[in-house]
């Protein structure tokens, strides 16, 4: 009797250690140890390949799965400070950086090639890359406005404050569903038409205190869900204006003349300092945040039409005390197998599930 009662103490033992280790396990970390070129997480991206590129502050590292192979700007990137990063519709990686540079990583030839931009951006930091649908590249600095690329003329055309620009500083661009580009700035929200001249007056639209925001200072803009765009703040918290049919851009006085809410820690974030938005393949938004780690968004179902329904849905908080290695994300991506990849400002993680 003796001898089976202490055997099954020993079971239940073994039972709570696999119980514990599974709930500390669902993150795993990587760091300089494993083969990152340096701690601070700043971008990621996944080829076509399936590969993962990592930018961080002292180069870009390719993870295959197994082990990470470091570039620098030994291998023809314009510089290993990387601030920025975006995987265009031929497959092809963007990287900018912190000295105005721009990389791009051609998937077809598996080479780097460096584009020179640092003279264009006058070396203003590139924090922010996408391409439109007319296969124009935008290129957002810190200081020195947004760049137009068009490739096909092999142009660049600026836009700062002394034109039309609400601020120099821009810290992110996306294009909504029908075509407007929007460019957050410290200085609030500048929309551009862009079914008009780029350097027309009327082509530009601004969001500000003015018309409705809670502050002027945008970290991040992104376009989710069914047409909302999302607005991350310095310390602030979320707006969220929904692009509904028959509201015009260029006619808003305010932003509650579309429909337009407003969430913070009391409706559930984790932090009102709002560093990245990411949306996955199940609609489900993942929150980066500068003190929070990440908080996920999963919308109720049923229409998103009114005020209050844009706050309706299921918050959940992923920290330092849910296995996560630091409180401050920088960014978030779901890889095409269904991982999370969370980088911080101590390494990468990977987000297995919630199971």
């Amino acid at each position: 009797m003796i001898y089976r009662f202490k055997n099954s103490i020993m079971v239940l033992g073994i039972l709570w250690s696999v119980a514990a280790l599974g709930q500390s396990t669902n993150f795993v970390h990587f760091d300089t140890e494993d083969g990152l070129p340096q701690s601070q997480v700043q971008t990621i991206q996944q080829d076509d390949d399936g590969n993962l590129w990592i930018g961080t502050m002292a180069g870009l590292a390719k993870y295959n799965g197994q082990k990470f192979t470091n570039f620098s700007k030994q291998d023809s990137l314009a510089e290993d400070w990387i601030t920025t990063s975006y995987k265009d519709r031929s497959g092809n990686i963007w990287l900018g950086h912190w000295g105005g540079g721009v990389s791009k990583y051609i998937q077809k030839k598996q080479t780097f090639i460096n584009l020179d931009f640092d003279i264009i951006s006058q070396f203003n930091p590139i924090t922010a890359i996408i391409e439109d649908s007319d296969g124009n590249f935008w290129f957002g600095t810190d200081g020195g406005g947004v760049y137009r690329y068009d490739i096909q003329n092999n142009t660049v055309y600026v836009v700062t404050s002394d034109e039309e620009l609400s601020g120099d500083y821009v810290s992110s661009i996306c294009e909504d569903n029908v075509g407007n580009i929007w460019i957050g700035t410290d200085n609030g929200i500048t929309i551009y038409d862009k079914t008009q001249a780029i350097n027309a007056e009327e082509a530009y639209t601004y969001l500000n205190i003015e018309k409705g925001l809670i502050v002027d200072n945008i970290t991040v803009v992104q376009s989710v869900l069914d047409n909302e765009i999302w607005i991350g703040t310095r310390g602030s918290g979320i707006v969220i204006i929904k692009i509904t049919e028959g509201i015009s851009i260029n006619e808003l006085e305010t932003i509650h003349d579309a429909v337009s809410t407003i969430i913070t820690t009391e409706d559930g974030l984790s932090s009102n300092g709002i560093n990245s938005i990411f949306e996955d393949d199940n609609n489900t938004i993942w929150i980066g945040t500068s003190t929070g780690g990440v908080t996920k968004f999963i919308p109720d179902e049923g229409p998103r039409n009114n005020d209050d329904a844009l706050r309706n849905g299921t918050f959940k908080v992923l920290s330092t005390p849910q296995g996560l290695n630091y409180h401050k994300v920088n960014v978030v991506l779901q890889d095409r197998e269904g991982n999370y990849w969370i980088g911080t400002e101590v390494g990468l993680n990977r987000y297995r599930s919630d199971k």
